[in-house]
Parts: C-alpha cells; structure tokens; sequence
C-alpha cells in the first residue's frame, strides 16, 4: 500500500462520484427538458438515454460504498457540498452551450474517478478500480457523441 493512501481515500472518492454522478444526471435531465432547437429530438432523446445510464450507475458506485463498509451521502446539501460540477445553465440556454457544458461535466468527473480508480488500484481493490475504469468508458462514449453533434 503507497504511503497516505488507504481504503478511506477510496471511499471519500467514492463519495464524490455519487455526488458528482448524481448532479452529472439532473444537469443531463434539466437539458433534457429544456433543449431547443433544430436538433431537439435527437438531442432531446440523446440525453434521455444519458441520464437514463446514468441513474443506475449511481447504484452501483453506492453499492460499492456500502460493500466496503461505509454509508452513501444522501439528500442534496450532502451532494451539493460533495460535487465538482455547477448547476445546470438556465432554461433558454443554447443548445451548443448545453452540449458544451454537458462535455465540460463529464471531462471533469472521469479526472475525479480516474483519481479514485488510481486510489483503489493503489490498495488492491480491483472491484472498485473495474467499476471506474467502466463509468470512465461510458463518459468518453456520451463525450464523443456530443462532441459530434457541435462538429
């Protein structure tokens, strides 16, 4: 085990990717509701499908919490106080700036959860390591899909 990492440097990453996966999935449903624009329906149902993925990965990243022994931030001062990421832009936003902030979002958090795959690796938890190597994939998938559309 690397000096100054240890299982509870884990799950405090832990505790940021429930956050952040949590205010990553209102943002996503906020744009969903809210996009306009000449690509409204695919965009509309792109980000359906987003957040759609994104709501039972916040089970599982919990659920992992929980196999280590440790509890789930719950309620949104909690999540507020634990994510990386800013409140959705307002209703009537652009739905380039939209996509944009989208990308912004999920570059932000595959930085945060590499660090917490780093962490796991670092004590030998390959479970935890595996399950953000994973949600890191699905992030660059929806970032290479978005980023797509502004080209």
């Amino acid at each position: 085990m690397a000096k100054g990492k240890n299982t509870a440097d884990v799950v405090k990453g832990l505790e940021r990717a429930v956050a952040n996966a949590y205010a990553l999935t209102i943002k996503t449903h906020a744009y969903h509701w809210n996009v306009q624009g000449p690509n409204f329906y695919g965009l509309h149902k792109m980000l359906q499908e987003q957040y759609e993925e994104l709501f039972p990965a916040i089970d599982e990243i919990a659920e992992r919490m929980r196999a280590l022994g440790s509890y789930a931030p719950g309620g949104l001062d909690s999540f507020k106080k634990l994510t990386d990421l800013s409140e959705p832009k307002p209703g009537g936003t652009d739905w380039k700036e939209m996509v944009a902030d989208l990308i912004a979002s999920r570059k932000a958090i595959i930085e945060q959860e590499r660090s917490v795959m780093d962490a796991a690796d670092e004590v030998d938890d390959q479970t935890t390591a595996d399950l953000m190597a994973e949600r890191i994939g699905k992030h660059q998938e929806a970032i290479w899909m978005m980023e797509s559309l502004l080209k």
